[in-house]
């Protein structure tokens, strides 16, 4: 009559709260800017190098992004490495990151601006595209020579 162990079963290793918060934040923002973008996650995940599962993971929080990835991400969409880190809550930032973010307040409102109008901008009527087309190039001429 043999024993008959039983195996333990491997326990995962969780993330800490504050890193599992953090890897949330990141991820909604590469999100964010990849589907402004009109990307799939299968076109991140080939510009990445991986799979488009591991692109899920970094976007739900559940595996963290490495610095490179990151890097490679902020590139490809030509944004600065601080805005994925602004919906970071501010508590769980070093104090000289929450002063930063809030300097960069302005600035973020305008990133997600551009993000939304583009988003908008996809489906709209041709026919509204060109009316507001002009508008934007008559209020950019008045910015210019205003400031001449």
């Amino acid at each position: 009559m043999g024993i008959l162990i039983e195996p333990i079963p491997a326990r995962r290793r969780k993330a800490p709260e504050t890193a599992r918060v953090i890897n949330q934040c990141v991820g909604r923002r590469v999100r964010t800017i990849r589907t402004a973008s009109g990307h799939s996650q299968e076109h991140l995940a080939q510009i990445l190098g991986l799979s488009f599962q591991q692109v899920q993971k970094f976007e739900s929080g559940a595996s963290r992004i490495s610095p490179d990835k990151l890097l490679n991400i902020a590139r490809h969409y030509d944004m600065p490495i601080a805005w994925f880190f602004e919906e970071v809550p501010t508590d769980l930032l070093p104090p000289s990151a929450a002063a930063e973010a809030e300097r960069n307040n302005s600035q973020t409102t305008h990133y997600r601006l551009r993000l939304e109008v583009g988003r908008e901008l996809q489906y709209a009527d041709d026919r509204l595209l060109r009316p507001l087309l002009e508008l934007l190039r008559s209020s950019n001429r008045m910015d210019t020579e205003g400031m001449a």
